[in-house]
């Protein structure tokens, strides 16, 4: 889920939270971003965007249990198309998101979303 809001013409802020879960993997991460939106035609726009956060990560091992927690930093270049006045649609072909928690684990990831603009 993302919500933003665009307070000057080319500045976009953004707060994110996701919830990834699997058979035995349960992920929760939120981020606060930054970019600029550059438009392109009369809907769509092309965004460079920072997020930093935290991230928290369940997964159920033979061994037991294991809570870990993790910072989050992504870069993303992404297309948006503006459905109406509070609704956009969002595509990143690639996401690079890094999380650190002691080491460096890096995502590259294809990103589509939905943003409510309040």
């Amino acid at each position: 889920m993302v919500t933003g809001r665009r307070f000057v013409r080319y500045l976009d802020l953004q707060a994110t939270f996701d919830v990834d879960s699997g058979e035995s993997l349960l992920g929760l991460e939120g981020a606060l971003g930054a970019g600029l939106a550059l438009p392109l035609k009369e809907r769509w726009e092309l965004v460079f965007l920072w997020r930093f956060g935290a991230a928290s990560f369940r997964a159920d091992l033979p061994g037991g249990v294991l809570w870990t927690r993790a910072m989050v930093v992504s870069a993303i270049v992404e297309a948006r198309y503006l459905l109406t006045r509070r609704w956009e649609l969002h595509f990143a072909p690639v996401a690079v998101t890094g999380y650190w928690d002691t080491i460096w684990g890096l995502v590259l990831s294809p990103s589509l979303g939905a943003a409510l603009h309040f």
